[in-house]
């Protein structure tokens, strides 16, 4: 399997729902889309998990705490063995991602974080971002003919074995 271009693996979950998961060494990638009536059943797991709404609305319970998930405006936190699900109570299919990871963080982040307003450091483009413990979300607006230059993330070591 590639490292940096991992297959896709449908997974059903229910009769419902259909996910695509795409593996990428320890984290896991998935993006569902969510009929209206579909329900996550709670559930807990090894791995922290957190998720945004692309479209659509979702209703999220975190340890039984609900909240409305709008699109790209808030994130979902449930850390590792965090009971979770959730239901599309609307009339629209909700279309969203989600990322899973073992963290071993003991660190304990809020259960929904919400997304704020900020503006890339490098290209000085509008962008949205939100940043937890072990992940961090940027949502780029690039306006036309924008250019972004070539950049190497920070954790990135060139190809080099340290």
């Amino acid at each position: 399997m590639s490292k940096y271009f991992p297959q896709p693996k449908t997974i059903k979950v229910n009769s419902d729902v259909e996910l695509i998961a795409f593996q990428c060494q320890d984290t896991v990638v998935q993006l569902a889309s969510i009929p209206p009536g579909a329900t996550f059943e709670l559930h807990r797991h090894p791995e922290s998990q957190i998720g945004m709404q692309i479209a659509g609305r979702l209703e999220i319970n975190i340890n039984g705490t609900k909240e409305i998930l709008e699109p790209l405006q808030q994130v979902y936190v449930a850390g590792d063995n965090v009971l979770h699900g959730s239901i599309n109570p609307f009339s629209e299919t909700a279309l969203a991602f989600d990322v899973k990871r073992i963290t071993n963080s003991d660190e304990a982040e809020e259960a929904i974080l919400k997304v704020a307003p900020t503006q890339d450091e490098i290209t000085g483009f509008e962008c949205q971002s939100v940043v937890g413990s072990w992940f961090e979300i940027v949502i780029t607006k690039i306006p036309p003919k924008g250019v972004i230059p070539i950049r190497q993330s920070a954790n990135e070591n060139n190809g080099n074995n340290p």
